[in-house]
């Protein structure tokens, strides 16, 4: 579940599918993370999958830290990976 403000406040999208574009899903600006347990969720700085990227193992309740303060409001595509799924490994 993606959320437009810090502390999973604001605008939501429950997301149970890849996303190339994550305006079409209403959510221009994503700034927390709640991941289902089993999954591993990326989020991307541009739409179809491109640019930077970061993944989420865990909830994250603001990207305003250090690690993620570039990232904050900018992610634009977002995929999900089942633990069954092959890929999962690989990108973990």
């Amino acid at each position: 579940m993606l959320f437009e403000k810090c502390g999973f406040e604001g605008k939501r999208a429950e997301l149970c599918h890849d996303s190339a574009n994550l305006a079409k899903e209403k959510m221009e600006m994503v700034s927390s993370i709640k991941v289902a347990p089993g999954t591993l969720g990326l989020l991307y700085a541009n739409d179809d999958f491109k640019g930077v990227s970061h993944k989420f193992k865990e909830d994250e309740s603001c990207f305003d830290n250090q690690r993620l303060k570039d990232f904050n409001n900018k992610a634009s595509s977002f995929e999900i990976f089942l633990k069954k799924d092959k890929n999962f490994i690989a990108t973990k």
